[in-house]
């Protein structure tokens, strides 16, 4: 056998070296719990929604709206009846009008 048949790290030629090409567990599952609480946050804002419009909710429509939600830095349900006003809520132009008013009512603030 040639020297060039052998890699340093005692694979076949051309494979990377066995570190290189190891997923980095840590990572892996701190994103995965990301992607877990964002998606946990995603559906209980969207069961929210559907519970404060009722039965005229459209599932695609309360996630979009919990979607617009999340992009605004209201993370939660929690977030969203502690923190939003129902000024803020009356100038969110991606929800109808009806929907601004039944969310208005369920604000605290």
């Amino acid at each position: 056998m040639h020297d060039s048949e052998h890699s340093d790290t005692g694979g076949q030629e051309g494979d990377p070296p066995a570190d290189a090409t190891a997923p980095d567990t840590a990572v892996l599952f701190s994103r995965g719990q990301a992607t877990s609480s964002k998606e946990g946050s995603l559906k209980e804002i969207i069961e929210w929604f559907v519970a404060v419009i009722g039965c005229t909710a459209i599932q695609e429509e309360m996630e979009s709206y919990a979607r617009n939600c999340i992009g605004l830095g209201l993370h939660s349900v929690e977030i969203i009846v502690s923190a939003c006003t129902k000024e803020e809520v009356a100038g969110f132009d991606w929800m109808k009008r009806y929907h601004k008013a039944k969310v208005a009512t369920a604000l605290r603030v």
